[in-house]
């Protein structure tokens, strides 16, 4: 690859050659027309906006490679801008045109430019204009060792300016290209200069008005700089934050240069799978990006050839030269016009050629490499399908005989007198619980992992009121630690927010419920305050403890699935995943969870979120739900289809413990037959069962009945939802249910029922 590249600037640099030959001919006939063309310009004045333009169409042109046309766009400008009178917009001029002249590597007459640019600069007064002449003529001085010194002067300059007139933009621009010019000269007097460099650049990243290319690159720098320090997790967090800016923004240099630098860097640490990975990204992203290297070359060259054309053109305006002896000359050069033209034509055809072949074996070789990402893609995508449906049938499998558990543990407990009883039902249900717990928690997880479970929401609400609320929801397991909590809100706060309230609370509940399982006659503090955001309302929320705290070998492995803290004199064994949420959560909200900790003294975990502020926000009515009395449950009939026994058994004694009168059918065809037999005043019906599964059943009875039906299932809520209610069922319960609201859900129905029968009896 690199001898390919090597030959392609061979073939370049003779197409210069040839062009500069060909415009040196050429310069006498085509100078003719642009010295025409510039002199016979009416002497029209330009406004300021019409002169801005033109300033903006430079920089595109320029951005965008087309040098040549930048450069006659900047002569015009600085025609116009002399007419006008314009010394801020000659400043600008010059210094674009100063740019022009560095693309051909013609520093003298870039230096000419710049110097006119500083000028005007001062012509101006305009402070930024004198901080922007400073930064160009440092970053051209810097690059020769005898004017190295005098650059570092203008930089200091530019940087004293800027920071007098609050210029963070400007401020960005000549920090970065110094600390740039003195990493080029690596001695250890500038090693020591630009280290003293890099706290500006790190306290510039936290200002909101700094570009993306800047950010990007400063974090690359500064991940660079931890990594020689041996600082490894911080330097981890630039470098991730640098990958993600530059690929988010398309600045596909910045990016492979990161993959590369993160690649070495995870070597360094022994790391070698993970180097890996970004090591291929970086091999890919670079043979992209030297294609467009090569395109670069092209039009420099091709810009030099024009640029050649045009200065000769310009000259040619003093020039008086003889009809006659122009006459012959121009003969002469015709000869040698046509001479250079085939001889140019030839090599570019010849190029071509070399360049087409080394283009298609390019894209065979990427053609290829799709081939095998996209199996691969296809590969993982089939796992995580196969994963995701292994936690559904699992979970349903569980939850299934835990709701037994559950249920008959519950009836026992309230039957039972013998103490000694009690208490082996009580342990029995809290190991039950605990199951459910770990059940529930697994698939979270998978949720999350899965990527398309967390799903955007726009909540506006009040921070104070929601972690007022979570904290109260912890009274019980407060009281029983004998623990204090305190909770601290920062007089800043936004009164209103938008953002996910679901997933922050998710968030605060495993926290807060961290701080009081692992802590005993002690203290929780919940810190609410706000903290530097780059663009919305940055919240900091902070959970300290007074607990026995955790010893920083185990810090890292603290967020990993099914692991837990220090445990040596504590009883209380949770799931071990409450962190590993908190983690994956934020991480799906682009924030990150930290933690402080010593042993015997406590822990504090701490992180940041934005939200949009909400000024004038006026809530919408919201109906509050009625609360039937339990009696209602008395004498209803209801048809319970439920295939497992034990299941059977239970749900319907926690409804003949009201009275209600229950009958069972195994499967959704006996439950078909028996409603269209007898009416009841609810069904409540599982989904997966044999012969005929619940959605097939209520299809089936919608044809002649509006009974309610109410799913009761232990199947994924989520993945199922749609295709529960589409079948025509009313509400869905999950099993294990709250007995409370399992109550009312019945009794709700099966009262709208009876009313709408009676409504029906009236009309008619």
């Amino acid at each position: 690859m690199h001898s390919i590249i090597r030959n392609l600037f061979y073939c370049l640099a003779l197409i210069a050659c040839f062009g500069n030959t060909y415009a040196s001919v050429n310069s006498i006939k085509a100078g003719v027309s642009f010295v025409n063309n510039v002199s016979t310009q009416q002497d029209t004045t330009v406004s300021k906006a019409e002169l801005d333009e033109m300033l903006d169409q430079s920089y595109y042109l320029y951005t965008i490679g087309k040098f040549d046309e930048s450069f006659k766009n900047n002569i015009k400008t600085i025609k116009l801008a002399k007419e006008a009178g314009d010394d801020l917009t000659l400043h600008y001029s010059y210094n674009y045109l100063g740019y022009d002249y560095l693309v051909l590597e013609d520093t003298i007459k870039a230096r000419e430019s710049l110097l006119k640019s500083y000028e005007y600069a001062r012509k101006s007064k305009d402070p930024s204009a004198l901080a922007n002449s400073y930064t160009s003529l440092a970053s051209l001085l810097t690059l020769t060792d005898s004017t190295f010194d005098k650059g570092v002067f203008y930089y200091k300059n530019a940087i004293k300016i800027n920071k007098k007139i609050n210029d963070t933009l400007g401020l960005e621009n000549t920090y970065y290209n110094y600390y740039q010019a003195l990493m080029d000269k690596p001695t250890e007097e500038n090693k020591e200069i630009a280290d003293g460099l890099i706290e500006p650049l790190r306290q510039l990243l936290t200002s909101p008005n700094v570009s993306e290319d800047f950010r990007a690159s400063t974090n690359l720098i500064l991940a660079k700089r931890n990594m020689t320090s041996r600082n490894y997790k911080v330097a981890q967090l630039y470098f991730e934050n640098a990958i993600a800016i530059a690929r988010r923004n398309g600045f596909s240099e910045i990016l492979a240069n990161a993959y590369k630098e993160y690649a070495n860097a995870l070597q360094s640490q022994e790391k070698y799978q993970e180097a890996y990975s970004y090591l291929f990204k970086h091999d890919s992203l670079a043979e992209i990006n030297q294609l467009f290297k090569n395109d670069e070359v092209s039009k420099r060259l091709a810009a030099k050839f024009n640029f050649d054309e045009m200065q000769k053109e310009i000259a040619q305006e003093n020039l008086a030269i003889d009809e006659q002896q122009a006459t012959i000359e121009n003969r002469t050069e015709l000869n040698y016009l046509l001479a250079a033209l085939i001889t140019l034509v030839i090599g570019f055809l010849i190029f071509t050629i070399f360049v087409s072949k080394r283009r298609k074996q390019f894209i065979k070789v990427l053609e290829r490499k799709n081939d095998q990402y996209l199996q691969e893609k296809e590969k993982t995508q089939q796992l995580a399908k196969v994963k995701s449906d292994f936690f559904s049938t699992v979970s349903h499998e569980l939850r299934t005989p835990l709701y037994g558990v559950i249920g008959l543990s519950t009836i026992l407990m309230e039957r039972n007198k013998d103490k000694e009883q009690s208490q082996d039902l009580r342990s029995l249900k809290f190991s039950a619980d605990y199951l459910l717990a770990l059940v529930n928690d697994v698939l979270h997880i998978n949720k999350i992992d899965s990527k398309t479970k967390i799903e955007n929401s726009d909540d506006v609400f009040n921070v104070v009121d929601l972690v007022k609320n979570i904290v109260s929801t912890f009274e019980y397991l407060k009281n029983q630690n004998g623990n204090e909590i305190k909770i601290n809100f920062s007089d800043d706060l936004p009164l209103l927010v938008k953002g996910n309230m679901t997933i922050l609370s998710q968030i605060l509940m495993n926290l807060v419920g961290n701080a009081c399982k692992f802590t005993e006659q002690g203290t929780i503090t919940v810190d609410v305050k706000t903290a530097l955001g780059i663009q919305n309302s940055c919240i900091r929320f902070s959970i300290s403890d007074t607990g026995h705290g955790i010893g920083q070998e185990k810090i890292d492995s603290i967020f990993e699935e099914f692991t837990q803290g220090e445990q040596k004199s504590y009883n209380y064994q949770g799931t071990g995943l409450g962190l590993s949420i908190v983690k994956k959560l934020l991480t799906a909200v682009d924030s990150r969870i930290h933690v402080e900790s010593t042993l015997g003294i406590g822990s504090t975990f701490w992180f940041d979120y934005e939200f949009e502020e909400v000024k004038n926000h006026v809530f919408e009515n919201t109906e509050v739900k009625k609360v039937y009395p339990v009696k209602l449950l008395n004498k209803l009939e209801v048809l319970i289809v439920e295939d497992n026994k034990i299941n059977q058994m239970v749900t319907k004694k926690i409804l003949e413990k009201f009275d209600v009168k229950c009958e069972i059918a195994e499967n959704g065809e006996i439950a078909v037959n028996m409603t269209q037999n007898k009416a009841y005043d609810l069904i409540l019906m599982d989904v997966n069962m044999p012969i005929m599964d619940g959605i097939e059943a209520t299809s089936i009875i919608r044809q002649y009945s509006d009974v309610p039906i109410v799913a009761l299932t232990a199947v994924e809520l989520e993945e199922m939802r749609a295709q529960i209610l589409d079948s025509g069922m009313d509400d869905i319960i999950v099993k294990p249910y709250d007995l409370k609201e399992f109550q009312q859900t019945i009794i709700r129905y099966s009262q709208e029922y009876k009313e709408r029968k009676k409504n029906a009896l009236t009309a008619s």
